[in-house]
């Protein structure tokens, strides 16, 4: 066909939809790191079950409704966000990309919301708080004695972190056995095989020399500086009155992660003091049988009866998946792997991307369901098959 040869493919197609980012971000990381962004616990049926638990929802749409422009922002913890989704901690966002954070964060808050900066990052808390104008979260893993944490959690107040999210469900690492597989240990193992794959990926590893001016899988500590590296257990003996001294010795805006329970919820709000809780399972990366967190929603709502904020992790991977779990109780919702697939492919152009993309899927998904504004989502626009 000569010069008049064409494409019926569409050359923004691989932009389109969370999954085109993943196929994408896939292709570039090398399989070490796409294993570590991709791992789940045990055989993966909990990290199967989060995306099942989305699809056995059905939206009940009402027509007509006259719903052209519907509002989704809202406010979390006393912050109004565009959207009603922040991004969720996911530790070393520097494997993926150098100053992977930063990226996160500023995507974030020029999308009009928050990130929650995990302890395990690879970028200094420091450095986050520098490069960005907000007041993001700060996700805490209670490693240590009460000298050290406390130490922690003056030097975060310091930097202006507006919220403590503590995950609990974390006293040991889940049995991750892809992960141990590609080599992911700390220190990072390297095979010659492991060292090909890297350079059979040359925009991962040319990004990563071009900003370390070494070789770039090693991160010796956590972010926040001073915090050994991850290892297999976090606090065994990590019980209520922990949680209650933390509770206290934070001045700003609490949150529990990693809770399942109906009574657990209940207990962290009213007994604890927290603002709020969020439901995970850990992206199915902890207990390979949990339930799902939208699974455990409605009992929690119920339980919770507005006394709290409950937002949900895990296995969010469009707009309609965030409407549903509005629907269901939540206040907003988290999402980690999703941002990762746009930080791998992008940067945080890529970050801001996905954003767009949820956005975009939750208007359109309000304004066939004849919703005009978050508030009227309920229970009443939902079945279960």
């Amino acid at each position: 066909m000569g010069r008049f040869a064409f494409s019926l493919r569409d050359p923004t197609g691989d932009r389109l939809s969370i999954e085109s980012y993943r196929r994408r971000a896939l292709r570039i990381l090398p399989r070490m790191i796409a294993t570590y962004v991709e791992s789940v616990a045990d055989d993966g049926s909990a990290f199967a079950r989060n995306r099942a638990a989305f699809t056995e929802l059905h939206c009940v749409p009402r027509a007509p409704s006259g719903v052209a422009r519907p509002d989704i922002s809202t406010c979390i913890g006393g912050v109004d966000l565009s959207l009603p989704v922040m991004l969720a901690p996911t530790g070393l966002a520097g494997f993926v990309r150098p100053e992977g954070e930063i990226h996160l964060a500023r995507a974030a808050e020029a999308q009009g919301t928050r990130l929650i900066l995990s302890m395990a990052s690879s970028t200094p808390v420091e450095d986050v708080a520098r490069a960005t104008c907000e007041d993001h979260w700060f996700q805490l893993y209670p490693v240590g004695d009460e000298d050290s944490v406390g130490a922690l959690l003056d030097r975060v107040e310091a930097l202006g972190y507006g919220a403590l999210v503590v995950t609990v469900d974390s006293a040991v690492v889940g049995k991750r056995e892809a992960e141990r597989s590609a080599g992911l240990d700390f220190p990072v193992r390297l095979t010659p095989a492991r060292c090909l794959d890297i350079a059979m990926h040359p925009r991962w590893l040319l990004r990563h020399l071009r900003y370390r001016r070494g070789f770039p899988v090693n991160y010796p500590q956590f972010g926040v500086g001073g915090a050994p590296a991850p290892t297999r257990s976090m606090q065994l003996d990590l019980d209520w009155p922990d949680l209650a001294w933390l509770r206290d010795r934070w001045p700003r805006k609490f949150y529990v992660k990693g809770l399942l329970h109906p009574d657990d919820a209940f207990r962290a709000v009213e007994q604890i003091g927290a603002d709020g809780v969020i439901l995970s399972n850990h992206g199915g990366r902890q207990l390979g049988c949990a339930i799902s967190a939208i699974d455990a929603l409605p009992a929690v709502a119920s339980r919770l009866d507005g006394r709290g904020e409950i937002l949900v992790d895990g296995g969010i991977r469009c707009g309609s998946d965030v409407v549903k779990a509005l629907c269901l109780g939540a206040d907003a919702v988290l999402v980690g792997r999703p941002p990762l697939y746009g930080l791998g492919c992008e940067g945080e152009a890529g970050v801001r991307a996905i954003l767009d993309i949820l956005a975009d899927e939750i208007r359109t998904t309000m304004i066939l369901l004849g919703a005009r504004s978050l508030p009227e989502l309920g229970p009443d626009r939902i079945v279960r098959s």
